[in-house]
């Protein structure tokens, strides 16, 4: 599934898809996630959490933040991954 996803990032890039941009790096910091590479997961979740944050792209925040918050935990950051899941919380109320 990795391959497939960085394959894809790379094909949206060189498009200029901001949108499929975004998605593919959801998914391949989520995948990474799963994976518990938490620390290789950050970066493309963070990425695309800005990408839908700076396009209004609202519908995608929520379930990313949660994630985006599971994974700070597990790399033993509490202060982020408190802090992000406030947004969580206030995207999903």
């Amino acid at each position: 599934a990795l391959d497939y996803l960085t394959k894809a990032l790379v094909v949206h890039e060189r498009l200029g898809n901001i949108r499929n941009i975004m998605l593919a790096k959801y998914y391949l910091g989520g995948t990474l996630h799963d994976m518990n590479n938490n620390q290789a997961a950050l970066p493309y979740l963070e990425e695309a959490l800005r990408i839908a944050s700076a396009q209004n792209m609202h519908s995608a925040l929520p379930e990313g933040y949660g994630i985006l918050a599971d994974t700070y935990q597990a790399l033993g950051n509490s202060a982020a991954a408190v802090q992000t899941l406030k947004s969580y919380t206030a995207l999903k109320d």
